[in-house]
């Protein structure tokens, strides 16, 4: 057995949890990169649309890691399928420095200031292949029509929280009848709930890297 891979996946989550539980060498990474962690943010070039996130979540030839970044609250209340509660703890990073470096990678928040901040972090550690949902979970649900679900019967959607307009930065705008997490519908909508919304795709998938062979034959 080659415990090469092994190795290096070990020493790079050691590596991870060591700059996220040390704060202050992680502090100084980023404000070292500060100017161009804030430039990258401003262009808008690593912020997907909902829709192309809606195409990624359908799409079966990809690796696609959801990192949702809000209090834990409002993820038990509602989350998109298969994403993540990631709260930089040391099991959050050793669980993503095992993932293929080919991952798309899409953090979000409720709007997108968390979202921002964590895409930093991950940015400033290295690991690769990293987006954030542009607008957040308020903007998706704001997208998402009710519709039937096979495994959802008799649910109201989700309403728009009379106060949403006083609520501040990256609060959740909608209520939603019971904590059902990632039962609702609306947590992977039809791949066709978005198609008459335009976009600019802007993630690029990653293949993986093609492993030379040796010795005879090789």
């Amino acid at each position: 057995m080659n415990w090469k891979p092994l190795a290096a996946a070990v020493m790079l989550a050691a590596a991870l949890v060591l700059m996220i539980v040390g704060q202050p060498d992680l502090d100084r990474k980023l404000a070292w990169a500060a100017s161009d962690l804030d430039e990258a943010i401003a262009s808008r070039n690593y912020h997907i649309d909902p829709a192309e996130l809606l195409e990624l979540m359908w799409n079966n030839q990809l690796r696609l890691a959801l990192l949702d970044v809000r209090d834990e609250g409002d993820y038990n209340l509602f989350h998109l399928i298969d994403s993540r509660w990631f709260a930089f703890t040391e099991e959050d990073l050793l669980w993503s420095a095992g993932l293929p470096g080919e991952t798309v990678r899409v953090v979000l928040s409720n709007d997108e200031t968390a979202a921002n901040e964590a895409w930093k972090k991950l940015k400033v550690l290295g690991v690769p292949n990293i987006y954030i949902l542009s607008g957040g979970i308020n903007v998706w649900l704001s997208l998402c029509k009710p519709h039937k679900s096979p495994t959802v019967e008799m649910v109201p959607p989700h309403i728009l929280k009379p106060n949403a307009s006083a609520l501040g930065d990256d609060k959740l705008k909608y209520t939603f009848p019971a904590a059902l997490g990632d039962r609702y519908p609306e947590a992977r909508p039809p791949a066709t709930c978005f198609a008459d919304r335009e976009f600019t795709s802007k993630v690029e998938v990653l293949k993986p890297a093609a492993v030379l062979s040796g010795g005879c034959g090789g």
